[in-house]
């Protein structure tokens, strides 16, 4: 089946000069690169196993309860996102950088994968 995947990404204000912005993708798992499954995130920072290309970087928190904090340098003291339980975001990826992530409490249950 063709197109699988769909990320859609829209921008609009009401104030000052109005500024627009709309992203759409659609792709096919044979485009969706990475682990389509679980990988565990630990209260260690750890580097996030992902393949070496792509555009996108989904990952996302499937935890119920737990927070889990990315980053690109290795103890994740300067977090670039925080994913709240059940949340998730999508990055720009650079294959030259490598992710981190680390969980606040628990170990937590996250989906990663990237998209061309």
């Amino acid at each position: 089946m063709a197109n699988e995947f769909k990320l859609s990404i829209s921008l609009s204000s009401s104030l000052g000069a109005k500024p627009t912005h709309s992203y759409s993708i659609s792709t096919s798992p044979a485009n969706a690169n990475g682990t389509l499954g679980a990988q565990d995130a630990t209260t260690s920072a750890t580097a996030i196993t992902v393949v070496s290309s792509g555009r996108w970087l989904y990952i996302e928190n499937t935890d119920a309860t737990n927070f889990v904090n990315i980053g690109v340098d290795s103890s994740v003291t300067t977090p670039i996102a925080k994913l709240r339980p059940l949340d998730f975001c999508i990055l720009p990826f650079a294959a030259a950088a490598t992710y981190y992530w680390k969980s606040d409490t628990a170990t937590c249950k996250m989906v990663v994968f990237t998209i061309t």
